[in-house]
């Protein structure tokens, strides 16, 4: 663990970076540091794109910025990038805001309304892997199995019925939605 404020400063330079990718749109801290904990385990990007697919063949610009791999013991750790486009940006900021608990609760709403909210996270040690079980990204996914767009966060929280709290009550927010 370390702390928000140790790992601010690199968390702005991997967003800089990410954002001199001319297939970058926008680039953003999420996370526990976007939740504002005071202690993270691990930073995490989100990134807009209209080219995901690029992106999630692991092209990402040069630096220690990388995606789902564990850093040799030697080095500083790595970041989790998420990737999104513009449609499914509030769907991917939700998710990779967290924590896990909310994120659960919103599959469960998104089930209930006739949605998909399409994700799946398993633990390889200390490092997540997140990955689409339908598409090949995190969405949220119609009945006719379509992205539905969620252009915002609160579109997204929208469409299942669920008041959009800002990212310090996501916690909270989980507990309230316990079915």
């Amino acid at each position: 663990m370390m702390t928000t404020v140790d790992i601010l400063e690199r968390a702005l330079a991997a967003c800089d970076r990410l954002r001199t990718d001319p297939r970058v749109l926008h680039a953003e801290i999420t996370g526990s540091v976007r939740r504002g904990q005071a202690e993270v385990g691990d930073l995490d990007l989100l990134l807009v794109t209209r080219d995901p697919w690029s992106f999630e063949r692991g092209e990402l610009p040069t630096g220690e910025v990388r995606r789902r791999e564990a850093p040799p013991a030697d080095t500083q750790r790595t970041a989790d990038v998420f990737i999104a486009t513009p449609e499914t940006y509030g769907a991917v900021l939700a998710f990779s805001t967290g924590p896990r608990l909310i994120n659960r609760r919103l599959r469960e709403r998104a089930a209930q309304r006739g949605f998909l909210y399409d994700f799946r996270s398993a633990a390889h040690g200390d490092f997540p892997e997140v990955r689409a079980e339908r598409g090949p990204f995190i969405a949220l996914y119609g009945p006719d199995s379509h992205v539905v767009p969620t252009p915002t966060e609160e579109a997204f929280f929208k469409l299942l019925g669920v008041p959009c709290v800002p990212p310090p009550f996501r916690a909270w927010l989980a507990e309230k939605l316990r079915c």
